[in-house]
């Protein structure tokens, strides 16, 4: 998909988000007048000469060592857990950039699949890093890698709903990255991941703070894609805080900087979460039609997190249709889906949807019961937002069987 007549630099959307960050810097002062003489001219094209030819010889041996870690990691994959952690503390062929950086690209690509061994993957990862020369590599570089496999971890354990070691996790990430390269685009990547959390803590003014200024690093660096991506936790953002309106146009412009052809599940993810905020904007029908259009994507990734959302959309599109009997099996399905996950705070908020159906259907005593375990696992995940409002719903439902006691509900949070 090619860029968009809004790209480059940036569309006025962008313009807009970015216009509080961006500020053209002025010189203090009148210039002075300088007296300019001749210089002689030096010669650096032997010496650019040499560099180029290093650069070269670094970048061939990179590559030798990216072919030889493609044969490598399969077949230390293929051990037992304890007998791989010997030979990447014990075999010095083990000791590369390449064998680092395809642990972690195999990290990233699985954390969906098995988020459990892209964790995994990631600690073996943390545990090479100390053995690479440092000197040939450079240490600032494999700093980069370790916040990398940091930042991984704290994503597989946000999934898990563990907010808490996630928020560890990232502090972790920042502290590597801290010591690294200072490159812009690592940090962006860290900022747009650890916004993630920030918008599940519902802490969405740290949210968007770090996705602005990883959305300006991506725009300056001409990273369509990324920019996308962010685009796209911005908009998750803005309808999780209650602002569905406002995620629409940003998902819009997503959608015209993303290639699909080269990023499918990230076209997959702008797709859906469009459908989710018009759903959240009580336009159903849209919703609706938007999911459709997006059903090949969907067979694509059959993976159980993405089959969990699908679910819980699909229920809560049913439900503003008014098909309560879909609705609930839906997301009856999606809770399921996401305890088997781990995710207890995903399928707590699945309880509140079915909350929200079983207080339409005056099924008070169901209301209650889901409410209680909503704000259990609310409290425990440290989310306010949110089990203040299961909270509401137990209030409601007891209102409406004109018995409400305040002592009545566990005193858990």
């Amino acid at each position: 998909m090619a860029p968009s007549s809004l790209s480059p630099p940036c569309g006025p959307l962008l313009k807009g988000l970015l216009r509080s960050r961006l500020a053209v810097r002025l010189p203090a002062g009148r210039p002075g007048k300088v007296l300019r003489l001749p210089q002689p001219v030096p010669d650096y094209g032997s010496a650019l000469e040499r560099s180029a030819r290093k650069l070269l010889q670094h970048q061939a041996a990179l590559d030798r060592e990216r072919m030889e870690a493609d044969a490598l990691v399969p077949d230390l994959l293929r051990r037992r857990a304890e007998r791989q952690l010997l030979l990447l503390r014990n075999d010095p062929r083990f000791y590369t950039w390449g064998v680092l950086e395809r642990l972690l690209e195999r990290s990233r690509d699985g954390i969906l699949a098995d988020s459990a061994e892209s964790e995994r993957l990631a600690a073996l990862a943390l545990d090479l890093a100390p053995h690479l020369d440092t000197a040939y590599y450079g240490l600032t570089r494999i700093e980069d890698m370790r916040a990398r496999a940091w930042a991984t971890i704290a994503e597989v354990r946000r999934m898990r709903s563990d907010f808490a070691g996630a928020g560890e996790a990232f502090a972790a990430a920042r502290a590597h990255l801290g010591a690294g390269t200072g490159d812009s685009l690592e940090s962006a990547i860290l900022f747009e991941s650890e916004a993630t959390l920030r918008r599940c803590q519902r802490r969405f003014s740290a949210a968007h703070a770090l996705l602005l200024r990883a959305i300006e690093a991506f725009v300056e660096n001409g990273e369509d894609q990324r920019t996308g991506q962010a685009l796209v936790s911005l908009a998750a953002v803005h309808r999780d805080e209650g602002a569905p309106s406002r995620a629409i146009p940003l998902l819009h412009e997503a959608l015209r900087r993303i290639d699909g052809d080269r990023e499918p599940r990230l076209l997959l993810s702008a797709q859906h979460h469009l459908a989710d905020s018009l759903a959240a904007a009580g336009r159903f029908m849209e919703a609706r039609g938007a999911l459709i259009r997006a059903r090949p994507l969907y067979r694509r990734f059959p993976d159980g997190w993405t089959e969990s959302h699908l679910r819980r959309l699909r229920g809560r599109i049913a439900l503003g249709c008014g098909q309560t009997a879909e609705a609930e099996a839906e997301l009856l399905g999606a809770r399921a889906g996401f305890l088997a996950l781990g995710s207890t705070f995903e399928a707590a908020l699945v309880l509140l949807d079915l909350a929200a159906l079983y207080a339409r259907q005056e099924r008070t005593a169901e209301v209650k019961t889901l409410a209680v375990e909503a704000a259990g696992a609310f409290a425990e995940c440290g989310v306010v937002r949110e089990m203040q409002a299961a909270m509401a719903l137990h209030r409601e439902a007891e209102e409406s069987e004109g018995a409400y006691s305040g002592s009545s509900m566990p005193m858990m949070w």
